[in-house]
């Protein structure tokens, strides 16, 4: 019994398949030729494809007036010389009459004596086939030109980014100088009020020792004092405009290094004790050590300016809000090698501390 329904089943299997092949053969356009290119034959799914009448191909109907394209006439007439001459062809896609597009295969007709006098076209109808993908096309054109327009807009959008990286960069730079800027002046305003005062003592020594010429009333004690005053005037103005001078030849090295902005070889010992020395005058009010755990001399490749950015931040950080109303106030760097390529500085202060919640994001952007 069930041997029986097996056979019964691989004959259902044959029939279907059988169905399927007249089917498609029902489907398919047949046209017969000469060797002059009249059509003698067309079958009527062909006739229908092709908008045939009989009338038409008794009248005499060519093939060369199938092809609706000058391109198309071309190819297929060389197809089909081809055919006729080397008994093969296709398969070849064409646009026909009736704006029907097909793919044909061209086949040879012989006769008794295997001499071709003819030929055989079979076809099938692709023009559904060739809408969509002419749909597809335009869709996938559009696709690309919404891409391309997506693309350009980040691009765009990058490019912004990148200009507002920069220009933050730059106000960054630009607030770092004018804290330095400013701990430089109250640095100044110290030994040039000395300066001044002293050199405002020395004057009125000489004005009143000139007095005291004009008067005739000049005695050996006068001259020792004037000397004294002279000399004690000088050293305080000589030690003070030293100070300045020194103050300012720091400010000029650090603005030279933030200018350039180039890799370079430089003392961090003395790099991070003048960043120190700039900023410190700002916060005189705030009693505090400052530890600097460094070799001497410490010399490293790299770049200046970064540096005075991320310490003098770290630095103004600490006094205005690590220290903010607290006593015992310590800053402390210290710097070693930890191999022949790696810096390691650890900067250490004994301020407020972080907020437990707020230490997973200080290092996101923006969010200080």
């Amino acid at each position: 019994h069930s041997e029986k329904i097996k056979l019964l089943k691989q004959k259902n299997k044959e029939l279907q398949k059988k169905y399927k092949e007249l089917t498609y053969l029902q489907e398919q356009g047949i046209l017969k030729f000469d060797m002059q290119g009249k059509i003698t034959y067309c079958n009527s799914i062909g006739c229908k494809m092709l908008g045939l009448e009989t009338k038409i191909l008794k009248d005499g109907f060519f093939l060369t007036e199938l092809f609706s394209c000058e391109k198309d006439k071309i190819g297929g007439c060389a197809n089909i010389e081809r055919l006729l001459k080397y008994n093969f062809g296709g398969p070849y896609e064409y646009e026909w009459r009736n704006k029907c597009f097909v793919r044909v295969v061209w086949t040879a007709c012989k006769d008794k004596d295997n001499n071709i006098v003819g030929g055989k076209a079979i076809f099938i109808n692709i023009t559904k086939q060739k809408q969509n993908e002419t749909r597809l096309r335009r869709i996938n054109e559009q696709q690309e030109e919404l891409i391309t327009k997506r693309t350009e807009s980040l691009n765009e959008s990058l490019l912004q980014l990148r200009r507002s990286q920069n220009q933050l960069i730059q106000t960054e730079k630009m607030t770092s100088l004018k804290s330095v800027i400013i701990g430089i002046s109250h640095e100044i305003n110290t030994p040039l009020g000395i300066a001044i005062t002293s050199a405002s003592i020395l004057r009125d020594s000489f004005y009143q020792f000139n007095n005291q010429i004009k008067k005739s009333d000049i005695s050996k004690k006068d001259f020792q004092e004037l000397y004294d005053n002279t000399q004690d005037s000088l050293s305080m103005i000589s030690n003070n405009l030293e100070s300045i001078a020194a103050l300012i030849n720091n400010f000029k090295v650090i603005l030279q290094e933030q200018s350039e902005n180039e890799l370079c070889q430089f003392d961090l010992r003395n790099y991070l004790n003048m960043i120190y020395q700039t900023q410190k005058a700002r916060f005189k009010n705030i009693a505090h050590e400052f530890i600097l755990d460094c070799p001497t001399p410490f010399l490293i490749n790299s770049y200046p300016d970064v540096f005075f950015q991320i310490v003098s931040n770290l630095l103004l950080n600490s006094f205005i809000h690590g220290f903010d109303k607290k006593d015992n106030c310590v800053i402390n760097i210290s710097v070693s090698m930890e191999n022949d390529e790696t810096v390691k500085l650890v900067y250490k202060d004994t301020g407020h501390g972080i907020p437990q919640e707020n230490l997973d994001k200080i290092f996101n952007p923006f969010f200080t």
